[in-house]
């Protein structure tokens, strides 16, 4: 079925391995069919499988909070094919930030 991620505008975006060589991300509208994009990144099962189960929707969820959708799939599927866990993302997204991005 996949990890349902739920946004405060109403999206969901549901993440789940398509294939053995494919990760499906589908965000629908809740209730109604307004807005549903669906991205497939060519992203090899090995890559996927250096993500745990808690660490993969945080990884999307990172992507989630700055991007508009168009580009947040782009990104998210990019960058989970460079990067080698959820601490080089963040340390990448915490240096691309800058200083406004704050302490946490």
């Amino acid at each position: 079925m996949g990890t349902i991620l739920k946004y405060q505008d109403g999206r969901e975006a549901v993440v789940q391995l398509a294939s053995k060589e494919k990760l499906s991300i589908e965000v629908v509208q809740t209730g109604l069919q307004i807005q549903q994009l669906k991205f497939y990144g060519l992203v090899a099962a090995s890559v996927v499988a250096r993500w745990s189960r808690e660490e993969l929707p945080d990884f999307f969820r990172l992507f989630a909070a700055d991007q508009p959708p168009h580009l947040f799939f782009q990104e998210a599927v990019s960058a989970i094919k460079e990067f080698e866990s959820i601490e080089a993302l963040k340390n990448h997204i915490a240096s691309t930030r800058g200083n406004h991005a704050g302490t946490s």
